[in-house]
């Protein structure tokens, strides 16, 4: 069996450092212990003034955020608590769909996904609580998951809640690549053109171009 590593504490805080999802904005004197004035890291209740991502400032214990013991102002914590529970809600119900249809070749919609080389961020991967703190709870019932570049993996900054309308606006601009034409080439031998299609959102009709050598030729 082995020994889970220890946690090691930073040396030292300073103004403009990050740690966790907190930016250092003040070092605010403690008292020190008798004998320990003139001891580095001898402070006791020395605190301070911090700037959490989620825009809260607050006032934290130094050597609690040396020692990774506090990670943000408490919105952490909010949002692992409203998680917690939440396996019957529907957005833990996207967040399992997107997983499954990355990784799952048994999925139905796979086909559109992985099979195309799209994946999730290793954030993600395994932790509902880490998805639903960087894209937060579905603005209405009817927002589902939308990436914003449907090229591009799911990721923080490709991600979002959206509407059927936004979502619809958003593939009519997909455009495929050099490097799509290239592998709808390749899956022909094994794949109908409806099947080629509905992977790569787009008409029938640009299949059958691609695969006669009518458009991208050079791909």
């Amino acid at each position: 069996m082995s020994i889970k590593e220890k946690v090691k504490p930073i040396k030292e805080l300073f103004v403009g450092m990050r740690v966790e999802k907190l930016i250092i904005l003040e070092i605010i004197p403690g008292s020190y212990p008798k004998g320990q004035k003139h001891i580095t890291g001898g402070h006791k209740n020395k605190t301070v003034r911090c700037l959490c991502d989620c825009g809260i400032e607050s006032i934290k214990y130094y050597d609690s955020i040396r020692w990774h013991k506090t990670k943000s102002c408490g919105c952490l914590s909010k949002v692992i608590g409203q998680t917690h529970g939440m396996h019957k809600s529907t957005e833990y119900g996207s967040w399992d769909g997107m997983k499954r249809r990355c990784y799952n070749k048994n999925t139905t919609d796979y086909i559109h996904y992985g099979a195309r080389g799209i994946t999730m961020c290793e954030r993600w991967k395994n932790s509902f609580e880490s998805f639903i703190e960087d894209v937060g709870l579905k603005p209405t019932p009817s927002h589902t998951l939308d990436r914003i570049d449907n090229n591009g993996d799911y990721t923080p900054s490709n991600t979002r809640w959206a509407t059927r309308k936004e979502q619809a606006n958003n593939r009519r601009g997909f455009r495929i690549t050099k490097k799509d034409a290239i592998e709808i080439r390749r899956l022909k031998a094994v794949k109908t053109p409806k099947e080629l299609a509905e992977m790569f959102i787009i008409s029938r009709s640009s299949i059958y171009g691609i695969i006669n050598n009518h458009t991208w030729m050079d791909a």
